[in-house]
């Protein structure tokens, strides 16, 4: 998506079904599966064992999702309205693209690197015996 922005910025036309196709996937699996069972599951049974986690590594998380719904919403209204011949759009289309796809870099590696070894930590704790 980032090279495909670059290509934009350069003069290429606005690939529609191309950006359709990242909007399916983001909200049909990234959101839909992912980001649901981390907000549903995951981040419900951390912030149980730590309180803590909730109002800091969590809630950072959770307002990134919340960002990149925005992205990809704001995405979707731009690429409507440059298929109904508003050309000027181009340039929303690869700004809210490249935001998300920035979002999305520093999004898995928190993830990868910070919340999935804290989770491991914490579920992994045994419960103390009386």
């Amino acid at each position: 998506m980032k090279r495909d922005c670059e290509q934009l910025v350069e003069g290429k036309n606005v690939d529609i079904n191309f950006y359709r196709q990242i909007i399916d996937f983001v909200r049909n699996f990234a959101d839909k599966y992912h980001h649901q069972k981390e907000e549903n599951m995951l981040f419900n049974i951390m912030s149980e064992k730590n309180e803590a986690l909730k109002t800091g590594a969590i809630q950072g998380m959770l307002l990134e999702h919340d960002l990149g719904r925005m992205y990809i919403r704001n995405l979707e209204d731009a690429l409507n309205k440059y298929e109904n011949g508003d050309k000027r759009q181009k340039a929303y289309i690869v700004a809210n693209a490249i935001c998300y796809a920035m979002l999305l870099e520093g999004h898995i590696e928190k993830e990868d690197n910070a919340v999935y070894m804290t989770a491991r930590r914490v579920l992994d704790k045994k419960p103390k015996k009386n």
